[in-house]
């Protein structure tokens, strides 16, 4: 990750983010610190402060696709292990899809257990020196509006990954 962080007049900076390849990751025109006392940081933490508040996670659904381009290529995490794909291969896929399956058994044991998988398959990934894109997919992991959490192990590793 590479920051840009420049003056942006009148006590502002901008800021800009890259990935190791210099694609753009984060762009912040004017960006304005100002201190905040620990009361106000007290009572935001415990919910007051009036619904000016920025705390707040809010999914938005996205359309589903029928079909991928043609040009297109995706692999299973277990196809892509298999595959033994050099780096620099013409056969690179464009995405590598991982399906984080529900914890098993015990609810506690169960999440640990898929949790560790998780983060070993992203760890895994991270180290891989191929030019694709890693798909963690999850079901019931996140409630909408109404809804309930239904499957715990993939809320935990929807907050892992998202972090």
């Amino acid at each position: 990750m590479r920051a840009r962080i420049a003056s942006a007049g009148s006590g502002a900076v901008s800021v800009e983010l890259a990935d190791g390849a210099g694609g753009p990751v984060l762009s912040v025109g004017s960006l304005t610190m100002r201190p905040v006392s620990a009361g106000q940081l007290e009572s935001a933490a415990a919910g007051g402060g009036g619904s000016g508040r920025l705390f707040e996670l809010c999914w938005v659904a996205a359309p589903v696709v029928d079909e991928l381009p043609a040009e297109a290529s995706v692999l299973s995490w277990e196809s892509f292990q298999q595959s033994a794909i050099a780096p620099d291969a013409s056969d690179v896929p464009d995405a590598v899809v991982f399906e984080v399956s529900g914890a098993l058994g015990e609810v506690v044991p169960g999440v640990y257990a898929a949790i560790h998988r998780v983060l070993t398959v992203v760890q895994s990934w991270l180290a891989q020196p191929v030019d694709a894109v890693l798909v963690v997919v999850t079901r019931g992991a996140v409630g909408l509006a109404g809804e309930a959490v239904a499957d715990l192990a993939g809320a935990a590793a929807w907050g892992l990954v998202r972090t």
